[in-house]
């Protein structure tokens, strides 16, 4: 089957407090959730109109309204639920409450009084002698008199808690209305509003459709809901006037034993399919994630088969409408939903993860270096391979493990020059950053183009490099089109200049025993494309940072959650060589550690993964080169702060906005710029805007931990406060004068670098 061929099942998500919000409508509707359905069973009439305004004004999915139907339910119990032990009496009314005589009070006396219903008419129907069963049986009563009021007194059988507004069965069903006064007054509200699907509950008969059509109109998709055994009975007439049929696996357990439902589930099915409408399925399709992170293997696999069975949707009730899990469980069916369709149209699952719903990675590979078995291939002796520094180390680390991709390796005289030049490699792939191999004369002089060149580090052959060019630097120049000066003062251009002029490129192989980790918190691409995919995430904000956190970028991360609709949050301290007086990477990835088991970040969901490389100092040039390399980890967007890889305090933030427009046609991630935040000490709190004046406000510097000391707690968690003070004490306080931070280790330029 293709892909042209085959119609995509749809999502149809039951709205309720759990969701009743912009953010989680939003994500759903890019999700791909097709309907939204109001329960009227759950909704009060007079809220009706304010709920349907709400959701039309966050999302455009369309709304489904969903009748109370030909239903019984219990009316409202105080505190929400009662106990109803064996053997007590209950009283059973009409939800108006009607007035009991004298005889009537006094049976009272002893019994459990209130339990309602919602219908008024059918308390008569029911003989002395017959069983009630309450909330899916879990309670089951005997009606042993009927009282002058038109109540019904009854003992309680099977003991247990019922709740509000939940399901009656009787032991003989009677015939009821397919539509309540409610849903006749709703219908109305709903077509006021432009809404044209609804779905009719408990559909007993054509003639039930029929009616429902009439209130409805012709041009309304209707979708006629079987779930009792009258429903059952007229199946094929019900199919026949309705546009789509729902089955409710919940509801139909009432009347039919729960071992015959998945079998009622294929003959309804194959009757639908013969009919030609659309069928929808209903009920427990992920029961456990309204309260659990994840499904179950039952769970999943139950959803799989009702698709290859036919169902053309699948709805969720309780997973939506209360859990605790919303999003997720949209997630987690919209992943099946995915698998389904691959499998139908490749025939089969596949082992790679090329159809994963992450974010490709950059060029559409994710370029992993062959891997080496010293068994097989055993290094050359150490003094034999060239002695990789700590910079060219992490750089081998990134392209043998695909943080760089597309590259495969160090860079070629004319990749270098299109990268300097136009941003890009010389096929066109934006690529921002030039990735050098810089290596003594000795070894320059020896390199012939195809030898493999031995690597090592800390005395230990790591890898090769395969000689594909060879080619000297003009030192000066190079630093002057990177980073705006040749001047040792900067870092990046002190870093290139101390490497020499000779430059080798090719591709890079590694030994499987090197360890991508060097402090035990690094995630390679592919372990965070796997924790991402375990968890659900397709959105996924990256934030990268070299300081401990602070409310500041804990701002700047909420607000791009936010405004991202994300699923997650991905940040990535980074663990190349820490500047004078900033901590390390086990320090800082400690503080993040600390602040996400405290709840700071809420119901943010957060992976940590420190990220082997350092900052470069290349200003808009190395936050596209971040941003890219966290789309190989499989973030889909990225924040940049206001100093992202600044050496310096003043610049123009237009240079960082033209930077990412003249990209962002080009490339997948998609770039949220931070605002310039500060400490308002009348407001109390992180703002970046607010009418107080500027002597109110606090600048807030993330890059040096020793304004900690300088009385920047207004901007810093007490618990990271603490480790960074116990961080401080062990190291020697580097001086600091009026005019700002201690000044970087391999620089004499001060700055606030993100």
């Amino acid at each position: 089957m293709t892909a042209d061929h085959l119609q995509r099942p749809k999502m149809l998500c039951t709205v309720g407090p759990a969701i009743m919000n912009r953010r989680c409508l939003v994500k759903m509707e890019h999700d791909g959730v097709s309907l939204f359905r109001i329960n009227l069973s759950h909704t009060r009439l007079e809220d009706l109109p304010n709920v349907i305004g709400q959701i039309q004004g966050w999302s455009d999915v369309p709304i489904c309204i969903d009748t109370e139907g030909a239903q019984l339910r219990t009316g409202y119990l105080k505190g929400g639920s009662r106990k109803l032990p064996a053997g007590s009496l209950l009283v059973i009314r009409s939800q108006t409450g009607l007035s009991a005589s004298f005889g009537t009070a006094l049976r009272r006396l002893s019994a459990e009084v209130g339990i309602a219903v919602n219908h008024l008419d059918v308390l008569s129907d029911i003989r002395v002698g017959e069983m009630i069963y309450l909330d899916f049986g879990s309670t089951s009563v005997q009606v042993i008199e009927k009282l002058e009021a038109g109540e019904l007194l009854c003992r309680v059988v099977i003991g247990g808690t019922i709740g509000s507004n939940k399901a009656v069965n009787l032991e003989t069903p009677i015939v009821m209305p397919a539509l309540t006064k409610k849903d006749l007054a709703a219908i109305p509200i709903a077509r006021e509003h432009g809404i044209r699907h609804f779905a009719l509950s408990f559909a007993q008969s054509a003639e039930d459709v029929c009616w429902m059509r009439r209130q409805i109109g012709d041009e309304a998709f209707l979708i006629s809901k079987v779930e009792s055994n009258r429903g059952l009975e007229n199946l094929r007439d019900i199919i026949r006037e309705s546009d789509a049929i729902l089955i409710d696996r919940g509801d139909l357990s009432r009347e039919q034993p729960i071992s015959k439902i998945p079998f009622w589930q294929k003959r309804i099915t194959k009757a639908v399919k013969e009919g030609k409408k659309e069928l929808y399925v209903a009920t427990n399709l992920l029961e456990s994630m309204i309260t659990s992170s994840a499904p179950t293997r039952a769970e999943v696999n139950d959803i799989a088969n009702t698709l290859l069975d036919g169902a053309d949707g699948l709805v969720l009730a309780a997973e939506t409408a209360i859990g605790r899990n919303p999003l997720a469980s949209v997630s987690i069916l919209k992943s099946v939903i995915d698998e389904y369709v691959r499998f139908q149209r490749d025939g089969g699952p596949r082992l790679d993860h090329a159809d994963s719903r992450l974010i490709e990675p950059h060029g559409g590979t994710l370029c992993r270096a062959p891997r080496l078995e010293r068994t097989q291939e055993p290094p050359p002796p150490v003094e034999d391979a060239i002695a990789l520094h700590h910079h060219q180390y992490l750089d081998f680390l990134q392209l043998t493990h695909g943080v760089f991709s597309p590259l495969r390796g160090f860079m070629s005289a004319a990749e270098l020059e299109s990268v300097l030049e136009h941003g890009t490699l010389p096929d066109g792939t934006v690529w921002p950053m030039p990735i050098l191999l810089q290596i003594p004369s000795a070894a320059f002089d020896a390199a012939v183009p195809g030898a493999r060149l031995p690597l090592s580090w800390e005395d230990t052959v790591v890898g090769y490099v395969t000689v594909a060019d060879k080619y000297d630097l003009d030192l000066a120049g190079h630093c002057r089109r990177l980073f705006g000066t040749d001047s040792i003062e900067h870092p990046g251009a002190a870093y290139v200049q101390q490497g020499g002029p000779h430059v080798v490129a090719g591709k890079v192989e590694i030994y499987d025993d090197i360890r991508f980790s060097a402090a035990n918190w690094e995630l390679s691409p592919r372990q965070s494309r796997n924790l991402f995919e375990m968890k659900g995430w397709s959105q996924v904000v990256g934030f990268h940072t070299r300081n401990p956190p602070n409310l500041a970028h804990q701002f700047l991360q909420k607000q791009a959650f936010a405004e991202t609709f994300a699923d997650g949050l991905f940040i990535s301290p980074v663990s190349g060589p820490p500047a004078s007086g900033t901590l390390d990477v086990l320090q800082t990835t400690q503080c993040y550690n600390e602040l996400t088991m405290s709840k700071e970040y809420e119901s943010i969901d957060v992976v940590i993964g420190s990220f082997p490389s350092y900052v470069r100092f290349a200003g808009p040039r190395e936050a596209i080169f971040d941003a890219l390399c966290h789309q190989n980890h499989g973030c889909t967007h990225f924040v940049v702060g206001p100093h992202h890889a600044r050496l310096g305090q003043e610049f123009d933030e237009t240079e960082l906005q033209a930077a990412i427009a003249a990209v962002q046609d080009d490339v997948s991630i998609k770039f949220v710029v931070g605002s310039r935040v500060y400490y308002c000490v009348e407001c109390g709190r992180i703002t970046e805007s607010c009418t107080h004046p500027q002597k109110d406000r606090r600048e807030v510097s993330g890059s040096r931990v020793t304004e900690i000391l300088r009385g920047g707690d207004h901007f810093q968690y007490p618990m990271i406060s603490d480790i960074v003070r116990d961080f401080l004490a062990t190291m020697p306080v580097p001086a600091v004068d009026a005019t700002g931070p201690a000044e970087p280790r391999t620089g004499g330029r001060k700055g606030q670098v993100q």
